[in-house]
């Protein structure tokens, strides 16, 4: 089995034990202490979840969007079906719910089937020694500067604009909805990413 299946079950796992921890009548020092927890597990899911993906698919890699649109498909229906619980049951609802979903997709994960991909183990002094050689080259630093600037501002945009629209006076199912609508275009190129792909090359 390929070490990223059990990493993705670990984050998995992880990420719903702290949805099933927050609690609002903790203080913000414990709560604080359990998005820590939360984020550290939650943070690599997307990048496994890809990664094992194209694992499955190493000769036609413009086939991705079409695997990846049901996450995007995933997270539209539980937009919808979360705001209108939040406005509908306790606030708790949501979080174990999220948390059902999480474990449900660890279950899933390990019964992915192996990919016949033969991985060369390397030393850790070569793989250290190899990252810190691309680390060092401008483009990479253009590229991971990118990227720090692209996250930083999504990040802020996730964390803040559904508190955003509350503060407004907006209601959770309203929320929900417009979380729909947006990763419905995502959705919607992901489908159309193969095409796109063959069409314009990246580097082009």
């Amino acid at each position: 089995r390929q070490s990223r299946v059990p990493a993705l079950v670990l984050a998995l796992v992880g990420t719903a034990t702290g949805a099933i921890l927050l609690s609002p009548t903790w203080t913000f020092a414990q709560m604080m202490a359990v998005m820590v927890f939360f984020g550290i597990f939650r943070a690599p899911i997307t990048a496994l979840l890809d990664a094992v993906t194209h694992s499955h698919i190493p000769d036609s890699p413009e086939d991705f969007g079409r695997f990846r649109l049901w996450g995007s498909v995933g997270f539209l229906l539980c937009s919808a079906l979360f705001g209108f619980l939040r406005d509908t049951l306790v606030e708790s609802s949501s979080l174990l719910g999220t948390a059902l979903i999480l474990l449900l997709g660890a279950l899933a994960a390990l019964g992915l089937p192996e990919t016949g991909a033969q991985v060369t183990r390397r030393k850790t002094s070569h793989v250290g020694a190899e990252t810190l050689a691309h680390l060092r080259t401008p483009l990479m630093a253009c590229f991971l500067g990118g990227v720090v600037l692209y996250y930083a501002s999504h990040g802020v945009f996730d964390a803040y604009v559904s508190l955003h629209l509350r503060g407004l006076g907006f209601s959770d199912s309203f929320i929900g909805l417009t979380w729909t609508l947006g990763v419905s275009v995502e959705v919607l190129l992901m489908a159309f990413a193969p095409t796109i792909l063959r069409r314009y090359a990246p580097g082009t």
